[in-house]
């Protein structure tokens, strides 16, 4: 992460817990095998996740395309496409 800013912020999770977001900034996801890169901006920092989560909506109004395969997620946005196992 990179870009960090401190915050206080909050966020409901699926079972009805409030976690706290310790931290905002940007991510560059970089896809293992094509070294492909996509910056992701405005991602929180949540300490009690032992899994990286990101919200679907969030990455389609930001202008990346989700497709979703059996054995990974591809995200594209300007022409770059990255692997998420």
């Amino acid at each position: 992460m990179y870009d960090m800013h401190t915050c206080a912020d909050v966020v409901k999770v699926g079972n009805g817990d409030m976690v706290s977001l310790l931290t905002k900034g940007s991510v560059s996801i970089q896809d293992a095998e094509t070294r492909e890169v996509i910056h992701r901006h405005n991602v929180y920092y949540a300490p009690q996740f032992t899994k990286n989560v990101s919200s679907m909506s969030q990455l389609i109004d930001d202008g990346v395309e989700v497709i979703i395969k059996p054995d990974a997620i591809l995200l594209k946005k300007h022409g770059r496409t990255v692997s998420c196992p």
